[in-house]
């Protein structure tokens, strides 16, 4: 006898729900009784546990690797598992691509209030971001002939000042009088530099 069809979508948003660290949406219409009580027992399980600490892991390796510098100073603050924990519940997996997790992690952090965020933070991710799409256009160039990616940035502090503490693990430079502009394009040798506004 053949039982009840398995409602697949209901059943795979709820084991991204879990997997996520979200609670799982049990009063779903679609779910079958017998998949909401194989739900609520998975719930509690040493497996999804561990599945749980696997997903985190690997979607941390993808988000240090896309933007190791904004890791390294987003680590410098004693809540920064907070800041990791809140962007993982909220923001589902959306690709397999590293550069996408840090594409929206940067998004996230733009939309969502973060009071304990250092000022630094999101200006050095866009720059983290738009320094790696400069050097995705150098060295892939579309076959529809030569590319180019060229943008401004205007940060807080002068960027080879701040990259320098972090790799040090030194004290932060103080924000610039006036900001600075970066200019970021993959024409550029080593695909940046940094204007710096007289002071007056």
């Amino acid at each position: 006898m053949i039982g009840d069809p398995v409602s697949l979508a209901a059943l795979q948003t709820a084991l991204i729900a879990m997997v996520s660290g979200r609670s799982a949406p049990l009063d779903d219409p679609r779910l079958q009784p017998a998949e909401a009580e194989w739900l609520r027992q998975l719930e509690s399980s040493r497996g999804l546990e561990v599945t749980r600490d696997v997903h985190r892991w690997w979607r941390l390796a993808r988000l240090r690797a896309s933007l190791p510098l904004t890791c390294l100073l987003i680590e410098r603050a004693d809540d920064h598992e907070r800041i990791y924990a809140q962007y993982l519940e909220h923001c589902a997996c959306r690709g397999f691509f590293f550069a996408q997790e840090g594409e929206q992690f940067v998004r996230a952090l733009g939309d969502r209030s973060n009071p304990g965020l250092h000022p630094y933070v999101l200006p050095l991710a866009r720059f983290e971001l738009a320094i790696r799409e400069a050097k995705r256009q150098r060295e892939h160039p579309s076959s529809r002939g030569p590319s180019s990616y060229s943008t401004s940035i205007g940060m807080p502090v002068d960027p080879r000042l701040l990259i320098d503490a972090l790799l040090r693990s030194d004290v932060l430079p103080e924000p610039a009088t006036a900001g600075v502009r970066v200019e970021i394009d993959s024409k550029i040798e080593h695909g940046w530099r940094v204007w710096v506004p007289e002071q007056t």
